[in-house]
């Protein structure tokens, strides 16, 4: 079973967005990261999976739309930042204002 470790050390920016939001993560170890956004309810408005990575630096970003395309509305979303490797799962969640 994975270990879940406290957090990926990550800056979100600018916050509140919008337009774009950066993801500018700092990975500790190699895997494939994903970036889960949920509205405030926990409904899953979009997945953004990442390339396999190496250890270091790597960024994702979010236009805003929900996973057919569609602008989402303004207000504030919970971003839950995964990090995927063999042995160890990382994790952080960031809330954001979209407006």
């Amino acid at each position: 079973l994975p270990i879940f470790l406290s957090q990926i050390p990550i800056l979100v920016f600018p916050n509140p967005f919008s337009s774009e939001l950066t993801f500018d993560c700092y990975l500790p170890d190699a895997g494939m990261l994903k970036i889960r956004i949920y509205t405030v309810n926990g409904q899953l408005v979009k997945t953004i999976d990442g390339n396999y990575s190496s250890a270091g630096k790597y960024c994702l970003s979010w236009d805003g739309t929900n996973s057919a395309g569609t602008k989402v509305q303004k207000g504030l979303y919970v971003c839950r930042i995964i990090l995927e490797t063999p042995n160890k799962v990382y994790t952080n969640t960031e809330k954001v204002l979209y407006k």
